[in-house]
């Protein structure tokens, strides 16, 4: 049997193993925590240099987000009412008010009027209405937190159709432009379901079918399909060239027809008071109905797609130019 001194010599071993083991592990978690710190504040170092334009991405930019793009539209609707002219939403204005609510405006650049602290305090002071108040306030508390967290604008085919709808809805002419909503019928979504097209694209190649039937192919329109209704599908949207009772009647036939529906409430025309109120309200289901479809639930004229585009290209084009490097 070993004496007490062998016993002792083994725990002595034993014990100097454990922590020889113990630190072994503490070293190689600290280097990798150490080499995985370093490569993200060089990717950080990185992006912000590609984000300000002063530098091409060495990485891909981020995939599609449809969480960025909400926080997106939620900033582009607390500025919007500040960037309205005549004929339209202002993109120098927006994109230079969009930066510097999160403080990335480089001000040596700025163009334009900005809402300081001050201006949005002296409206509160002036407005009458308690709702328009509390979005005041609620817009100058998040400013300090949108400058801890920025929200940098990406490339068109980078962003979602939450994101894309303002654009397409700002697109549209303001004065002819009405809103819709319509109804789909059973034997409609059935139609499409057998359609080698997603549902949006076979509803939009439908009525420009029939609008050309009734000699209204000049008529332009953007909607997104959502789920709900009576028969499970309803559509969303705006159409242009209400300008006479003429030209209303042809898209309101139309519009029945591509809803399969007889009744009273196969089709509802309405004015649009805010352009963008209505295009936040078209997206409220937007995530679900991404889901729903496996793809975007958007869809537009080709026109209306294409000056979308240009929209946003230039409110990207005017952010990565006067963003802070």
């Amino acid at each position: 049997m070993p004496d007490k001194e062998s016993k002792h010599a083994l725990a002595i071993q034993r014990a100097n193993r454990q922590i020889y083991n113990i630190l072994e592990k503490g070293l190689r978690k600290a280097a990798a925590q150490g080499e995985r710190g370093r490569l993200l504040t060089r990717k950080r170092r990185q992006r912000a240099l590609y984000n300000s334009g002063a530098a091409k991405s060495p990485t891909p930019p981020p995939q599609k987000s449809t969480t960025r793009d909400i926080k997106t539209v939620k900033l582009l609707g607390s500025i919007e009412d500040n960037c309205q002219g005549k004929n339209g939403i202002l993109v120098k204005e927006l994109a230079q008010n969009f930066l510097f609510e999160q403080d990335l405006l480089d001000e040596s650049k700025c163009t334009v009027a900005v809402w300081r602290d001050k201006d949005i305090e002296l409206a509160m002071r002036s407005a009458r209405d308690l709702k328009e108040v509390k979005r005041l306030n609620r817009r100058l508390t998040q400013r300090h937190q949108r400058s801890l967290k920025p929200i940098y604008p990406y490339n068109w085919d980078k962003v979602t159709h939450v994101l894309k709808m303002p654009f397409y809805a700002w697109s549209m002419p303001v004065e002819d432009t009405r809103s819709f909503t319509v109804n789909l019928s059973e034997k409609v979504i059935e139609r499409a379901k057998a359609s080698p097209q997603p549902l949006p694209s076979y509803c939009q190649d439908r009525l420009r079918k029939l609008l050309q039937r009734r000699d209204a192919s000049h008529i332009e329109n953007w909607f997104v399909v959502e789920p709900g209704g009576s028969n499970g599908m309803h559509l969303h949207g705006a159409i242009s060239g209400c300008k006479d009772e003429r030209s209303t009647e042809a898209v309101k036939s139309a519009l029945k027809v591509l809803s399969g529906n007889d009744d009273h409430t196969a089709v509802h025309l309405g004015q649009i008071d805010n352009t963008f109120g209505w295009a936040a309200y078209c997206s409220k289901h937007a995530r679900f109905a991404q889901l729903i479809l496996k793809g975007t639930p958007l869809t537009g004229s080709r026109s209306v797609q294409r000056r979308a585009r240009q929209l946003y290209d230039e409110f990207h084009r005017e952010c990565r130019t006067l963003m802070k490097t």
